[in-house]
């Protein structure tokens, strides 16, 4: 319990373990890899979203994940900040959240609603117009219907935008993992699977708030596209502070360095409770008590901290 606490109030000045076993500030994580993939060409937009906290503390009273997530609103501002100091391509949904609270824009989970989503992808897809000349080839024709959902279990009264494509539902298909799929086939000399490798301008990873709604066809991916009129390839829940299954992989950032233009979605305090080292809960707690309860010098204190890194250097 101790060490969760303590990731939650991290002081902005807390630097965790990142990529090629660095030492980084969290805004010097994203900085690096804004700057990677600026070199090989592909431009980095990073969507920082707002906590539901922020947006909604009236619902405190009957929500009570709302306190995991309070006390890092201070931090998220700072790092909003910094990073735009610091020349990374930052566009801050926060002000625009506030601007439209009243459309429910968040589920009772601490993740956003479809329209969280509709409203996240308009304001994704507007900025890019604004920034961008877009190639035309791509260009294919979207049609969409919307309606206001019902209270239920899931989300408040708001809208949902449904995406279709050739009269079917459009879901962005996933790019993620497509290199481990045919490798797959090939060692167990599988019959041949079907996958797209046509590469389109624009790919988009992010945590779970992308992967929300996705395969409904009213997800971030599904209404960007529409709202840009042109297909882009989704590359999933990836995670760049996080070493576990959906962590931010060599594959992926391949994948990244191939478009022209690379959007991640993301809470900017997950910075400050996951790690690019640590692969899961159980493992920090288990890490934390081999520290607490024997005395090991500084050098055995990194290595037991240390030894699952993410498989990716960006070096």
């Amino acid at each position: 319990m101790t060490i969760i606490i303590l990731a939650y109030f991290a002081p902005f000045e807390f630097k965790r373990v990142s990529w090629g076993r660095g030492i980084r500030y969290p805004y010097e994580h994203i900085k690096l890899l804004s700057e990677k993939l600026h070199s090989q060409g592909s431009r980095f937009i990073y969507v920082s979203l707002p906590l539901k906290g922020m947006i909604y503390p009236e619902y405190a009273v009957d929500e009570k994940f709302f306190t995991k997530s309070a006390p890092t609103a201070p931090q998220f501002r700072k790092m909003t900040l910094k990073l735009l100091e610091e020349k990374v391509e930052v566009l801050d949904m926060f002000p625009i959240f506030m601007e439209n609270k009243d459309k429910n824009l968040f589920c009772y989970t601490h993740n956003i609603s479809t329209s969280g989503c509709e409203l996240t992808a308009q304001i994704i897809a507007d900025y890019i117009k604004e920034t961008t000349v877009l190639k035309t080839e791509n260009q294919v024709k979207f049609t969409k219907t919307t309606q206001q959902t019902d209270n239920d279990k899931r989300t408040r009264q708001c809208l949902t935008s449904k995406i279709y494509k050739d009269k079917k539902p459009y879901i962005v298909p996933n790019r993620a993992g497509i290199k481990a799929m045919q490798q797959v086939v090939k060692d167990y000399q599988l019959p041949p699977y079907e996958i797209t490798l046509i590469d389109n301008n624009i790919a988009i990873f992010g945590n779970c708030n992308l992967q929300g709604f996705h395969d409904e066809a009213t997800g971030i991916a599904s209404n960007l596209a529409y709202n840009l009129n042109t297909e882009i390839d989704y590359l999933g829940r990836k995670l760049i502070f996080e070493n576990d299954f959906d962590k931010f992989d060599t594959e992926t950032y391949q994948e990244c360095c191939r478009r022209e233009i690379v959007i991640c979605i993301g809470f900017l305090t997950g910075s400050f409770v996951r790690s690019s080292m640590i692969s899961s809960k159980k493992e920090c707690y288990k890490r934390i008590k081999q520290i607490a309860f024997r005395h090991f010098k500084i050098d055995k204190i990194n290595k037991i901290l240390c030894n699952h890194f993410s498989d990716i250097s960006l070096d």
